[in-house]
């Protein structure tokens, strides 16, 4: 949504906004179309300057259990461990 975009980008890391969101007609779930919405926007982590993130890098999925884990609070040695086959 453009809202979000463009209130992000004038926020620092702990800002917190209320934005009014506009819903196109077009939009995907049907409930929301010419709707507008006002959501609070907190900015909990910034990467100034680097590559956009990728989901599939920074939040993994265990190999035995299936719980996910926030790669961004872990440690290089935990990732290792979390991807290693269980025993």
């Amino acid at each position: 949504m453009p809202e979000i975009q463009e209130t992000v980008a004038g926020m620092a890391v702990g800002d917190r906004r209320i934005v009014t969101l506009h819903y196109p007609v077009h939009h995907d779930y049907p409930t929301l179309r010419s709707q507008q919405r006002l959501v609070a926007i907190t900015l909990c982590d910034a990467k100034p300057f680097r590559y956009a993130p990728v989901l599939e890098r920074e939040v993994l999925a265990g190999a035995a259990s299936g719980s996910w884990a926030d790669t961004t609070t872990l440690t290089a040695q935990a990732i290792d461990d979390f991807h290693a086959e269980p025993a």
